[in-house]
């Protein structure tokens, strides 16, 4: 039988469906009720190159303008940060988000991200840790590993070591296939010990770079928050990672399931524009299905916005 649906895509009905709305609602009202304003972004963006180009394309028969189907809100909020009238500095959000190529192994192309953005101000970062983790918490998911990282620590120390950029990027990609052979004949004595190790509660450099300096010492102070916000066996220092994202300058993170080792969130820290930077995190409501709604039926609460009950 011939597929009603292009590949990759569902209908959501019935219990499906409800269980979804559920989840986006309650999450939406609990970052309301923290003092977020609600954002509804646009479907449709102006195309503009990417180093990632794993989205979907339509010509505008109005103006032949090629546009872009959205694959990531961050960068509309951003966009909306940059707007000089808009006061708001905490904004929440929800939206689906698409892919031309699935990204993982259900071959879905379509998610729905929930997620907050905040311009960052001084012990900022540790209160948009400790909301994540209270959604969390408040949804009874606390079986996670959380893998932080700082994606753009490599380019500086490449560029503070006048390696090429060409050099560093292939430095990256040894890295995370774990194959350092062809650099032996540069001394990273200073950082080897990271390269491999995961369980960091601080992170040492020698290094001459002002720059760095300021982003570990920034780096170090989130690791120790989060050694108390969370059990330290669920935090795992991927100081090189990759995260995919061509906006993270600062440190990123991933969130993972330890039932079915899916990611259920992402987010990190990200420049605006000169002196202005911003910090949030995504959650995927149907990897948050999976772990809320196993088998046996579960409705959420009605007397409270995050507490669930099994019928």
């Amino acid at each position: 039988m011939t597929s009603l649906l292009p590949s990759g895509f569902v209908d959501l009905y019935g219990d499906s469906a409800e269980k979804h709305y559920d989840i986006e609602s309650s999450l939406l009202n609990f970052f309301r009720g923290s003092g977020y304003r609600l954002y509804l972004p646009s479907l449709f963006d102006f195309d503009q190159p990417e180093p990632n180009d794993n989205y979907f394309k339509v010509v505008d028969p109005v103006d032949n303008n090629t546009l872009k189907i959205r694959s990531d809100i961050t960068k509309q909020v951003n966009r909306l940060f940059k707007q000089k009238k808009i006061a708001v500095e905490k904004f929440c959000y929800k939206g689906d988000i698409y892919f031309r190529k699935s990204l993982s192994g259900d071959f879905s192309r379509k998610y729905t991200q929930i997620g907050v953005e905040n311009i960052r101000a001084k012990g900022q970062d540790l209160e948009v840790l400790k909301l994540l983790f209270s959604a969390l918490e408040s949804l009874n998911i606390d079986n996670f590993t959380i893998s932080i990282s700082l994606p753009m620590l490599l380019s500086k120390y490449c560029a503070a070591k006048n390696i090429s950029i060409e050099q560093s990027l292939e430095l990256a990609k040894s890295l995370e296939n774990g194959d350092l052979g062809k650099f032996e004949h540069i001394n990273f004595s200073d950082i080897k010990e990271y390269f491999l190790a995961k369980s960091i509660k601080e992170v040492k450099i020698n290094s001459e770079s002002q720059e760095i300096k300021n982003c570990l010492s920034e780096f170090n102070t989130i690791i120790s928050a989060l050694h108390k916000l969370v059990r330290s066996n669920n935090i795992v220092v991927d100081l090189f990672k990759s995260n995919n994202s061509d906006y993270h300058t600062d440190f990123s993170f991933e969130i993972y399931s330890n039932k079915f080792k899916n990611i259920i969130a992402r987010g990190g820290a990200y420049n605006i524009e000169h002196n202005m930077s911003a910090l949030g995190f995504s959650l995927y409501v149907e990897e948050l299905s999976k772990l809320i709604y196993p088998k046996n039926k579960c409705r959420i609460s009605k007397t409270s916005r995050l507490s669930y009950k099994r019928e």
